[in-house]
């Protein structure tokens, strides 16, 4: 199924950036297993998301770069505030697979 088409203005309101896993934490009160992430953005600072990331141990994920959407509100997700969306897709088995650059490059990089 695919969504509606949108015109390029649409796109470029979105703001993707790399950012890099700095520290991830339990997250026993959401509803699904998820840890909190805190992703630094070097000189942007560093930004909290809640991640249904949990096929990957947190030792896997501290020090990976991960594409993120960092300009949508602020979102309560079981008295956490998420604060950027951490970018994936699922795998056959349903689990989520981050998406990352496939080189290393600055964090903060824009997307386009």
């Amino acid at each position: 199924m695919t969504k509606d088409e949108i015109v390029y203005d649409d796109f470029a309101k979105i703001e993707m950036r790399i950012g890099e896993i700095k520290e991830v934490l339990p997250f026993p009160r959401a509803r699904n297993p998820s840890y909190k992430v805190c992703v630094s953005f070097g000189d942007l600072g560093e930004k909290w998301s809640s991640g249904q990331i949990t096929n990957y141990s947190e030792e896997e994920l501290i020090g990976r770069q991960v594409v993120c959407v960092v300009n949508l509100p602020a979102r309560n997700i079981a008295g956490f505030m998420s604060e950027i969306l951490i970018l994936g897709v699922p795998n056959e088995k349903g689990e989520t697979i981050l998406l990352r650059p496939s080189s290393d490059v600055p964090v903060a990089g824009e997307i386009f």
